[in-house]
């Protein structure tokens, strides 16, 4: 079962390409006709009506996209009853959380191509003034939904062909290759799959892997989130490296207790009156025993990031409470000493820790030359002139006498 989702914000020309939607030449021909299968929390049964009643409806929402045209494609040779149509598309609609009981909807049949097919025109805002439906991840909604209804409908979808099978193929592959290679690397991991046809692409970036998707042949890349394993969750690569250490530390198990063996003291038989006995030199090895968790589904606990040290520019801007820009920081980096005149010092990096200078504002030759080192000589002699003109000190009276 393969289906296909787009948005838009009028639900008119949709509706109408589902009611008639054939070529020219098919209708000349009469060749191929579509059918209204189903409508639900809607009156109308023509496409202008049916329109109609969703714009409005969806007129007391702010959602920008609310009208959902979505087809779902039966594999090539399989026709399906309307019954069959109906429980598809409700499933499907059930998946992207659109309950019958609050959302409108219409559902068209096509038979103008090999393939059985349908379209279902949803508002994606439900009848009752509550919140539209959120367009995240929708296509992998679709998918998840694909082998349920498959399952539900009792046929086998096709091992090819617009990427169905190819997940569940993987899937397979991925899952048959840690319970038998049992790999302790992503390296190892690759090289396995590969064996088996299946691509593998890692992502990375400075701090190491971070995503992963897998590739059969010509078919588009599959996510390793959309991939499944047998012990619970996804293949995204949190996972995988989970399943990786557990590996590696099984393995370690083994050649502890491998190692434990080979060290053991020989065994000595020995003679009693109760006749042979075997003795055993002391000390007696420990021998570490086989972890009872397979290591093909252990509990995946999230990695855990280690703190990273704050950056240089990080450094800078709690130091001194200014953003340094990258070529400064380059700079700082490079040996030099910058001049950062908003906090008034000199800046640079020394054995790597940051040191600074306040800046001496000195003053220009040529300003100190201008400065007078004595006063004019006109004004020494008003100075002079001036302190004539006081009045002498009144000379204090002897003792006793008065002034």
């Amino acid at each position: 079962m393969y289906s296909k989702i787009s948005f838009g914000s009028s639900a008119g020309g949709a509706a109408q390409y589902n009611e008639e939607g054939l070529s020219k030449a098919q209708k000349a021909q009469k060749s191929g006709k579509t059918e209204l299968l189903k409508i639900n929390n809607l009156l109308s049964t023509d496409h202008k009506g049916i329109a109609a009643e969703m714009t409005y409806n969806a007129a007391l929402s702010r959602s920008k996209k609310p009208v959902w045209n979505i087809s779902m494609s039966a594999p090539e040779g399989i026709r399906l009853s309307d019954e069959q149509w109906k429980t598809a598309a409700e499933l499907n609609l059930k998946a992207l959380g659109a309950v019958p009981e609050r959302f409108q909807y219409a559902i068209w049949r096509h038979s103008d191509t090999k393939n059985d097919h349908i379209h279902i025109l949803l508002n994606a805002v439900p009848i009752d003034e509550g919140a539209a439906l959120k367009r995240y991840h929708t296509g992998i909604k679709l998918k998840q939904a694909a082998p349920i209804i498959e399952q539900a409908l009792q046929f086998n979808a096709p091992t090819q062909g617009k990427g169905l099978g190819i997940r569940e193929t993987i899937a397979e592959v991925l899952n048959s290759t840690f319970r038998e290679n049992k790999p302790t690397t992503i390296g190892e991991l690759v090289a396995d799959l590969e064996k088996k046809g299946i691509v593998s692409n890692v992502k990375s970036n400075d701090n190491g892997p971070y995503g992963i998707n897998f590739k059969i042949g010509e078919n588009k890349p599959v996510k390793g989130s959309a991939i499944e394993l047998e012990g619970g969750g996804t293949a995204k690569w949190s996972n995988l490296d989970s399943l990786l250490s557990a590996n590696r530390a099984y393995e370690g198990l083994k050649q502890e207790q491998a190692a434990a063996l080979a060290t053991a003291p020989p065994i000595v038989p020995t003679t009693s009156k109760e006749g042979p006995k075997i003795a055993v030199q002391s000390p007696t090895p420990t021998v570490v025993a086989k972890p009872t968790v397979t290591p093909t589904t252990p509990t995946i606990e999230p990695v855990r990031q280690q703190p990273q040290p704050p950056t240089l520019s990080e450094r800078f801007k709690k130091t001194y409470g200014i953003e340094a820009t990258s070529k400064q920081i380059e700079a700082l980096e490079a040996g030099k000493r910058l001049n950062f005149s908003q906090i008034g010092r000199v800046v640079s990096l020394q054995d790597g820790k940051l040191r600074s200078e306040l800046i001496v504002k000195s003053i220009p030759e040529t300003a100190l030359k201008t400065l007078p080192t004595t006063p004019p000589t006109g004004q020494k002699a008003a100075a002079g002139a001036a302190v004539d003109k006081l009045p002498a000190a009144p000379t204090p009276a002897p003792t006793g006498q008065k002034a």
